[in-house]
Parts: C-alpha cells; structure tokens; sequence
C-alpha cells in the first residue's frame, strides 16, 4: 500500500520539467494496481497548485485521475494528524499524509525531501522519488 504526494501527481502533470515528469509518469506505471491511498486534501493541493503551475485542471477531471485512489476523509485522519504534530512537527498538510500513511500501513511517496524525513521520524517507510526511485523499484518488488 502506498500513500502518493500530491506533488508526485503534479509532477505527472506539469509539462515545465520533463526530467520530474518522466519520473513521476514511470512511478505511476509502477505501482499500477497497487492500493494507492491519500488523504482528501491531496485533491484542494493538486487542483490549487496544479493551476498555480498553469496545469487545466479541473475538479471534475481530477477526480477522474484518481477514482482508483483512496481517498481518506477528515474523520478518518484528524485524530492521527493531531498525534503526528505533536510528535514531529511537521507542516500542516504533512501531518495529513504521514496519518494516512499510519493509518493504512503504507510506504510514502513524495518529491518533498522534508516530507519524506518527518515521515521518517515519524516511523513510516518514506522514499524521495527524485533521488531513491531504484531503492522504492526494489521495495516494492519485495511486496
């Protein structure tokens, strides 16, 4: 089970840098099939940073994107979220993946480095696509 970054979706998206596209295209491919959670703020982050970035997105389309993905609401993850705060620190939003990442027992993705150490810190399997695709290739190999 993996937990995906929404920057992992924008990357997949966003024409402006080809290099992080091609990665996240092939971490998409990779882990087609696999149960892919993450929680109902992904899609605000998505569609808000997306337009930011010119990506034409909408709502409607987005959710076509992800209609295999889990999405884990509010009442699920507040709780967990609160819990992660006061143990790591992290940001807001953060907070939200790492809960959900606890909650369902999953492997973390993201292209954010201080996302990836809070995880770390707070003890879930976290990897930065950008620099540990080969290490997450084997991983989930492994599963």
């Amino acid at each position: 089970m993996i937990v995906v970054d929404a920057n992992l979706l924008i990357d997949a998206l966003f024409e402006g840098n080809p290099e992080r596209r091609k990665l996240a295209l092939e971490f998409f491919r990779l882990i087609q099939g696999r149960p892919v959670y993450v929680p109902r703020i992904f899609i605000v982050e998505v569609l808000s940073v997306g337009r930011r970035l010119g990506v034409k997105l909408d709502y409607h389309t987005l959710m076509g994107l992800i209609e295999e993905f889990n999405v884990k609401t509010e009442e699920e993850l507040f709780n967990l979220a609160v819990y992660v705060s006061e143990k790591v620190h992290p940001r807001a939003v953060d907070a939200y993946y790492i809960a959900t990442a606890i909650l369902t027992g999953s492997i973390l993705v993201s292209n954010d480095r201080i996302m990836v150490k809070n995880s770390r810190k707070a003890d879930i399997e976290a990897f930065y696509l950008l620099e540990e695709f080969e290490k997450l290739e084997e991983r989930l190999s492994a599963l």
